[in-house]
């Protein structure tokens, strides 16, 4: 337990950062599909990292519940030096973050050393909480000669809803496991781009720690994710599996105070059998309410 806590310590360390070139073994401007970015050097761990950078495009508004879209083309230079904002999530006292924060934390050695292996790590959180920069991989870049990959993913309802009034017929957005679309778009950008930052495309292991191990043992066995990794690791993870119609009466079960709060229902049991209809008017109906 105690070698777990100083390696943990040791990521979590402060790091001192520049943008200047005297660093420069390994360019902090890399070409992706969408366009450069911009990292910064971290003198301490001697690495540079680029920060925040938007692997998808989350659909808002009407569309907030499906697909990841892919990420848009930029023009000019993207600055991936600052942190992204977490997905937004309640912390247990007030809400956090922001919505639709797709995006990667990417570490290398400060060297010209090209084809090194990639590791891509889910954060845990219960796959409600947390952020994909709450466990730095600046000091195990540096001291395992890897490129190191944080994943933000869709959290709580925002990433896992499987209501009727949201499905359209389409089998992988019917399941509500948006959370897992984003990570397996997540896992797409960096085959088709981890070359630019020195990594091996062909050489990538994904892991996590709790939730995210648990995640990381549902790729395995899950269709949508087959050949976007090479190995798998799971700290702390297990597997257990949600039965579709339970599932759906613990959301609305949370969600049908809200429902009378706002007058759509007059009392929790109306809102709750609202939320969990399947017929036309009310899906249709509830869908608008959820997605305003």
């Amino acid at each position: 337990m105690k070698k777990i806590q100083y390696v943990l310590a040791s990521l979590l360390a402060a790091s001192v950062f520049t943008t200047a070139a005297e660093a420069a073994n390994f360019n902090n401007e890399v070409k992706t599909q969408q366009g450069v970015v911009a990292g910064a050097y971290d003198d301490k761990h001697q690495v540079v990292q680029w920060l925040g950078v938007p692997y998808a495009q989350q659909p808002t508004g009407a569309d907030r519940w499906r697909e990841a879209q892919q990420a848009k083309k930029h023009k000019g230079i993207l600055d991936c030096t600052k942190a992204a904002p977490a997905n937004i999530q309640y912390n247990g006292k007030k809400v956090l973050g922001q919505e639709g924060m797709l995006t990667l934390d990417i570490v290398r050695p400060d060297t010209q050393e090209k084809n090194l292996p990639v590791l891509v790590y889910i954060h845990g959180g219960n796959n409600q909480a947390s952020n994909s920069h709450l466990m730095e991989g600046n000091k195990l870049a540096q001291e395992g000669n890897m490129v190191y990959v944080s994943v933000q993913y869709r959290l709580g309802l925002f990433g896992f809803n499987n209501l009727p009034a949201l499905a359209d017929g389409n089998k992988k957005e019917q399941s509500g496991n948006f959370g897992f679309l984003d990570q397996a778009a997540a896992l797409d950008w960096v085959r088709e781009n981890i070359k630019e930052f020195g990594g091996d495309a062909k050489n990538i292991t994904v892991s996590g720690f709790s939730a995210g191990g648990r995640d990381v043992m549902a790729m395995l066995i899950s269709p949508v994710f087959k050949n976007k990794f090479d190995k798998a690791i799971s700290f702390s993870g297990g597997l257990t599996v949600a039965d579709a119609a339970k599932s759906q009466k613990t959301i609305a079960q949370k969600l049908a105070p809200m429902v009378v709060e706002d007058g759509k229902q007059n009392n929790l049991i109306n809102a709750e059998n609202w939320l969990l209809s399947d017929n036309g008017k009310d899906k249709k109906a509830v869908r608008q309410y959820l997605q305003a």
